[in-house]
């Protein structure tokens, strides 16, 4: 979840920041993470010209690779770690969402854990945490490419999804 902030989550996100500030390559993109009972998944979404898809694709596959080569800065890292907080904090805080927490920790995760301890367990993530999911995460093997809008064949593709 820490590292998915600082991925992608927001406006001080290195998408956001990058992909989109920097650069101008896409009008909107961010991530998002989706998590099953034995699966899950980190997607990646950019909204940009179809003609930038190639400038965009090595944009967001440089912060991929950044992520996996390179500590977080403690700044970032704070930042993605108060994002995370405040983002559980605000979603408890209605009691359908409370019941929702526990359902899917009890379903999915076969255990509960409080809101606090979730807080701590989250204050708790460090860089090389982060640096170690993002090695485990972000390799050539585990990329997939969804494209809506833009009809390229895949034997073009494939070659440029690649860390």
């Amino acid at each position: 979840m820490v590292l998915n902030s600082v991925l992608g989550e927001g406006m001080s996100s290195r998408l956001f920041l990058n992909v989109r500030e920097r650069l101008g390559l896409a009008y909107s993109v961010y991530s998002y993470m989706a998590g099953h009972k034995d699966t899950g998944q980190l997607v990646i979404y950019a909204g940009l010209d179809p003609d930038r898809f190639d400038l965009a694709l090595t944009a967001i596959l440089t912060e991929l690779d950044r992520l996996r080569q390179e500590r977080v800065p403690d700044d970032e890292l704070a930042r993605g770690k108060e994002r995370q907080k405040v983002a559980l904090m605000f979603q408890l805080e209605r009691s359908e969402n409370l019941s929702a927490y526990y359902g899917v920790q009890e379903t999915v995760l076969g255990q509960v854990m409080t809101p606090q301890e979730r807080l701590e367990r989250i204050e708790a993530v460090t860089a090389d945490d982060v640096l170690r999911v993002a090695q485990d995460l972000f390799r050539t093997e585990r990329l997939r490419l969804s494209l809506v809008g833009l009809n390229r064949p895949a034997e073009e593709l494939e070659p440029k999804l690649e860390l």
